[in-house]
């Protein structure tokens, strides 16, 4: 078996609690597919497994979501 935290901690250098939040939120692929499962088994063959990271938003894409939505919300209440 494979402990992805262990694995995503090591390469990714993140600590090994954000790596399970991400897995449990599927933030994480292992060979194109979404894992929610702390643990996976060995791939046969060659062992190769291929892991893709999604990385938190950053403060910039944040700000930018959080200005949006309060310019909607004063275009409603011009509106209204």
């Amino acid at each position: 078996m494979i402990h992805l935290p262990a694995v995503l901690s090591g390469e990714f250098g993140i600590a090994r609690s954000d790596a399970r939040r991400r897995i449990a939120l599927g933030r994480v692929k292992v060979n194109g597919v979404v894992v929610t499962d702390m643990d996976i088994p060995m791939p046969e063959g060659d062992g190769a497994v291929a892991i893709e990271l999604e990385s938190r938003p950053t403060e910039d894409a944040i700000t930018n979501l959080l200005a949006a939505q309060a310019d909607a919300l004063a275009m409603e209440v011009e509106d209204a």
